[in-house]
């Protein structure tokens, strides 16, 4: 019979001091860790555009985000486009020559991971060329 149970992400370093020790009763199987992570989509590309074309680029992205896909959009004070909506949220970062998105997917989005970071390629090759 296989037991099914959860624990707190910020847990993992107790428990795993506890396993390696050998007082524990159970292994946590290295997936089960994983599992967390896998719903993150992290996109780092280079760019050939001024800082304040980049932020125009970035500006449109905003705008294309909250009209395709009801996203909620704000800048932070660090320069920073935090987006969000019921299942996803991420941020979109820009430097002199790179700009980086990170995605965190709920639930329901996960099986759609694939699609959406390739859609997102795809619009960094349109928006940020």
């Amino acid at each position: 019979m296989r037991l099914a149970w959860s624990f707190e992400p910020r847990m993992l370093p107790q428990i795993q001091q506890v396993q390696k020790s050998g007082l524990a009763g159970f292994q946590i199987a290295e997936l089960m860790v994983k599992l967390r992570h896998m719903s993150d989509i992290i996109i780092i590309r280079n760019h050939t555009l001024s800082l304040k074309k980049a932020r125009i680029a970035a500006e449109h992205v905003a705008v294309d985000l909250e009209n395709k896909f009801d996203l909620t959009c704000i800048w932070g004070e660090d320069g920073v486009l935090n987006f969000e909506r019921p299942g996803v949220n991420g941020q979109l970062s820009l430097a002199k020559h790179e700009v980086s998105v990170t995605v965190s997917l709920g639930m329901f989005f996960m099986p759609f991971r694939a699609v959406l970071e390739a859609k997102i390629h795809e619009y960094f090759d349109k928006r940020f060329a």
